[in-house]
């Protein structure tokens, strides 16, 4: 059976860019919240999308894994632009950008 691995890098790099720019918003509310006023409720957005990031993407991943998938011709799926990740994340979390 044939390994797409174009199509699981492709989902991994979308994984690392999702979680490095949530990185980033962890970072910056660290940087401007101070200590005693931090809290669950601000925290709790950002594990959230954390947790729904990884499970989307081993959701993905284990659809790319031959064995679990019906068989036929391997599909790289569609590679997703920056701003349509953000979207999909946004809509799913309850968010509105």
């Amino acid at each position: 059976m044939f390994f797409n691995w174009r199509a699981r890098w492709q989902v991994l790099e979308e994984a690392q860019y999702r979680l490095i720019k949530q990185g980033d918003e962890l970072d910056f509310l660290l940087a401007r919240t101070a200590v005693t006023e931090l809290s669950h409720a601000a925290l709790n957005p950002l594990f959230t999308r954390w947790q729904f990031v990884w499970t989307d993407i081993n959701r993905r991943r284990m659809e790319l894994r031959p064995g679990d998938a019906l068989v036929g011709p391997s599909v790289a799926p569609r590679r997703r632009s920056a701003r349509a990740v953000r979207a999909r994340d946004a809509a799913q979390c309850g968010r509105q950008q």
